[in-house]
């Protein structure tokens, strides 16, 4: 018979995307941490399983990290598979290789 309490071992990463970011020590395209000291203000956006979540933001502040994050993150901790569209396959092109595969 199984150990019941190996059954019920949970790691908090599972249910946590600050957590899981922290214990795979996942990094940006640029290859850095990543942290909200600087960025505090995505912390909760980072964390919002909302099914639309409409933000008012500046350029270059990490949106598209966090999008790609989330995605990455609910793909694996909810079994989910993950379609990403883009307007065009340039753009599509771009994004990825820029960002995506970068991050992965």
């Amino acid at each position: 018979m199984e150990n019941v309490n190996e059954k019920l071992s949970v790691d908090p990463a599972d249910f946590s995307i600050h957590l899981w970011i922290r214990k795979h020590q996942i990094k940006n395209e640029k290859g850095d941490p990543i942290e909200f000291k600087n960025h505090l203000f995505l912390y909760d956006i980072y964390r919002d399983q909302s099914s639309k979540i409409v933000c008012m933001k500046a350029a270059q502040i990490g949106f598209s990290t966090l999008a790609i994050l989330k995605n990455i993150y609910d793909a694996w901790s909810k079994r989910m598979e993950i379609i990403y569209t883009l307007s065009t396959d340039h753009d599509a092109a771009a994004f990825v290789s820029g960002k995506v595969d970068r991050i992965i």
